[in-house]
This record gives structure tokens, sequence and C-alpha cells, in this order.
């Protein structure tokens, strides 16, 4: 993401939208959990 709220290993929510770039074409929706601490 842009803005870096998410990290690897969180589980998000992300929409279909209008074309950003010529491979993304989806935007971030929500964060549905965070990533366990291992």
């Amino acid at each position: 993401d842009e803005k870096g709220e998410f990290k690897t290993g969180d589980v998000i929510e992300i929409t279909e939208s209008r074309p950003i770039s010529k491979t993304k074409n989806w935007v971030v929706t929500r964060l549905v959990q965070k990533a366990a601490l291992v």
C-alpha cells in the first residue's frame, strides 16, 4: 500500500476499481485481521 499501513501477513479486503496502473486495478478496502506475532 502507498501509505505503509499494512504489513506482510495482514489479511485485507480488496475491491476492483478503475485502472491505477498497467497491472493494478484494485484498492485496499479494509484491514480484516492484523498479522499474528511470531
